[in-house]
């Protein structure tokens, strides 16, 4: 039995990238490191924050790995929760949910200055509490879930 979600909640997904030192010497970022067919570490942290049942994913990367993820990715993922269902239903396209994703970098005064995960996800969190309380204070976030890529 799920517990209950309140309805004026508003969770926000933050994914950190950018702050990590690349360590496996590739030509892509390590986030894009396959862990599994067809897996990939960033796909497992922003399908993590999926199945929290996160309102929006904000992925913090900079803009030199960001068209890579961002081709990955994409601009909104599926809500996994309701797939299930999806063939029960008369219209099965009314009833899929869109989970936006945004990317966002780093500012460049921060760059190499202030560049850890640790910061990543408070400028995450700042970021999309600003942009959020600007469009409307229902969207206002009101708690926070971050998945790290790089840890199973």
């Amino acid at each position: 039995m799920e517990p209950q979600i309140k309805k004026n909640r508003n969770l926000i997904g933050i994914v950190p990238i950018s702050g990590r030192e690349e360590k496996l010497n590739s030509p892509w970022p390590d986030c894009i490191q396959p862990i599994g067919e067809d897996l990939l570490a960033i796909e497992r942290a922003v399908y993590e924050c999926a199945l929290a049942s996160c309102n929006s994913i904000w992925i913090i990367c900079n803009d030199d790995s960001s068209p890579i993820i961002r081709k990955r990715i994409g601009d909104y993922i599926l809500n996994p929760k309701i797939f299930n269902s999806w063939s029960y239903k008369k219209m099965p396209n009314d009833s899929k949910e869109h989970i936006p994703v945004f990317y966002t970098p780093i500012l460049h005064k921060d760059r190499n200055r202030r560049d850890t995960l640790g910061w990543s996800v408070l400028h995450g969190a700042l970021t999309s509490f600003i942009v959020s309380s600007k469009i409307s204070k229902w969207c206002t976030p009101s708690s926070y879930f971050v998945s790290f890529p790089y840890g199973l």
